[in-house]
């Protein structure tokens, strides 16, 4: 099988120019064979000397406040970890809770550390994005929907680390109150829904999106739904938020849909990626 290179160096430069030497350093895996290839300059030949020595990587773990200065030595001393997922911490160390960790992704050749909230890691870990400020869908009863207003607000959103796409139909970590009745009882709304059935063109739902104290941004677009719907949403760069105002008889104002399918918002089924987000 075709062997793939981990790492490679061509001449440490602090050697000396007679005394010429290569260093690598990698993060190996368990249970994985590695083989070095050692050559050397056009036709030149010999003995060489070959030394290997190894470091435990610091383990992953839970962020529980500052990290301690003996911390910041051992991964500097080793390199960035580079974990690409919450799978790969309970992978490297299946002991690891619940919790935040800090994960890397790479965009336009662009590393760059961020913090999530890894879900499920005893079985099937997710990665959820933590929200520091106020984030809520609503449905407003009245007009053709009576009932009590339906409000639902989200503390964490799920985050696809490869998309940079978050699942709107993921409630696992939000609270709701109220109930009205759209085909089925309501009593909890996607993320990113302003809807309401007052009357043509109404639009007195409201949505907030707010982003602040995180890395990233959205910028995926929004778009309205439903029956002679009506609404807006509107980017404010200083708290990086969205509000959104939505309505109609009945219609809504909601992030576009992955997929550009039309559908109730409260009334999707399973995963529904509908906003993306990229690094501020």
């Amino acid at each position: 099988s075709e062997e793939e290179c981990v790492a490679g160096n061509n001449d440490d430069a602090g050697c000396g120019i007679w005394n010429k030497a290569s260093t690598v350093q990698f993060q190996s895996e368990p249970n994985v064979l590695y083989a070095v290839y050692v050559d050397s300059p056009r036709t030149s030949g010999g003995l060489f000397e070959l030394s290997v020595s190894c470091v435990d990587a610091p383990a992953a773990g839970p962020i529980l406040g500052d990290t301690t200065t003996e911390e910041k030595n051992e991964v500097e001393a080793f390199g960035n970890v580079g974990y690409i997922s919450c799978a790969a911490i309970r992978n490297r160390n299946p002991s690891n809770d619940d919790g935040e960790y800090m994960l890397e992704k790479t965009v336009d050749g662009v590393s760059t550390e961020f913090k999530v909230w890894c879900h499920n890691m005893d079985s099937d870990p997710k990665e959820y994005l933590s929200l520091t400020e106020n984030n809520f869908s609503q449905y407003k009863a009245g007009g053709f929907k009576p009932g009590q207003t339906v409000t639902t607000t989200f503390t964490k959103i799920r985050f696809n680390v490869t998309s940079l796409m978050i699942d709107i139909n993921d409630r696992t970590f939000s609270t709701s109150v109220g109930k009205l009745n759209h085909e089925i009882d309501v009593t909890s709304m996607p993320f990113t829904v302003a809807a309401d059935c007052s009357r043509n063109d109404g639009k007195t739902g409201r949505a907030l999106i707010n982003l602040s104290g995180t890395p990233f941004k959205a910028i995926s677009g929004f778009s309205k739904g439903g029956w002679r719907p009506a609404g807006s949403a509107r980017y404010d760069s200083s708290t990086n938020s969205w509000k959104l105002e939505g309505g109609g008889y009945c219609g809504w104002c909601v992030a576009n849909s992955q997929t550009r399918e039309s559908y109730v918002p409260h009334m999707i089924k399973s995963i529904h990626h509908a906003l993306e987000l990229t690094f501020e």
